[in-house]
């Protein structure tokens, strides 16, 4: 997970790179961590199914299910023939 967080720190606005963190971290039960990823994507990239799914992944480890459902929701409308 650290190289991510290397990563992450080089390409801060990368998106993808962001998303990836905040993936590894939730893997590891660092929610913080993932939070932070999370809070560092730029407003304008947050309405991609990708961070629905990421951010519906850390709602559901951090116990919030009505903001779970809510996010991916939102991944499931802008992706409806994506599995995850």
């Amino acid at each position: 997970m650290s190289w991510r967080a290397r990563i992450a720190r080089l390409l801060s606005k990368d998106v993808e790179s962001q998303l990836n963190l905040a993936s590894a971290a939730l893997r590891f039960g660092k929610l913080d961590l993932a939070r932070a990823a999370l809070d560092r994507v730029p407003l304008s990239d947050r309405d991609s199914a990708a961070f629905h799914v990421v951010a519906g992944w850390l709602a559901r480890a951090e116990g919030n299910f009505a903001e779970q459902k809510e996010q991916f929701a939102a991944a499931v409308k802008k992706e409806p023939k994506n599995d995850l």
